[in-house]
C-alpha cells in the first residue's frame, strides 16, 4: 500500500488499454532497474540493493506482452490509483508497479464479468466464446502476481 505521501485519484479507462499500461509500466519498470544495475559502481555491485534490483530487474523483464482474443471485450471502467499529494513529488517505481497491478486486476475483473454474462446468454450445448478471454486473464493475472513479487529497494523505490 501506498505511503501517506500519496492519495487516490479516480480515473476512467478502457479494459484492453488498462492490460496495456500495465506491461508498458512493467517493461519501463524493468528497464529502469536494469540501467540501475547496469551503471552502479564495481564497488556496489554485489550490494544488497543492487543484487535485490537485479533480481526485479530479471523478474520483470521475463514478464512479456500478451495479446488478447479477437472477439470484442472491450469495456470502460473507472478505477482509483495513486497519485503524489504534491505535484512537484515524483512517483516512487513500487507506487508506479502498484497502481499497474490494481489497473491490470481490474481490467481482468470487469473481463470476467462480462465473460459470466456473455455465457449466461448461452444457449445449452453452444460452444463458449469467452473461453479465450478467460485463458487470457488467467495468464495476466499470473502476470500480475510475479510482478507483485518484487522489491524496489531505496532511493525512489
Amino acid at each position: 500500500m501506498a505511503s501517506n505521501a500519496y492519495k487516490l485519484v479516480e480515473s476512467e479507462w478502457t479494459t484492453l488499454s488498462a492490460i496495456e499500461s500495465f506491461y508498458s509500466d512493467i517493461a519501463e519498470l524493468a528497464e529502469e532497474a536494469r540501467e540501475i544495475v547496469d551503471n552502479a559502481p564495481e564497488s556496489l555491485q554485489s550490494s544488497p540493493r543492487i543484487e535485490t534490483l537485479s533480481e526485479t530487474a530479471d523478474t520483470l523483464e521475463r514478464i512479456e506482452q500478451r495479446d488478447p482474443p479477437d472477439t470484442a471485450a472491450e469495456q470502460k471502467f473507472k478505477v482509483k490509483l495513486y497519485v503524489p499529494k504534491r505535484k512537484s513529488d515524483r512517483i516512487s517505481r513500487a507506487v508506479r508497479l502498484e497502481n499497474a497491478a490494481i489497473l491490470a486486476d481490474q481490467a481482468c475483473g470487469m473481463i470476467g464479468s462480462w465473460c459470466d454474462a456473455q455465457a449466461d446468454e448461452l444457449e445449452d450445448g453452444a460452444d463458449d466464446p469467452t473461453e479465450e478471454w478467460r485463458l487470457f486473464i488467467e495468464e495476466v493475472r499470473e502476470d500480475i502476481e510475479q510482478a507483485e513479487s518484487v522489491e524496489f529497494p531505496g532511493m525512489m523505490g
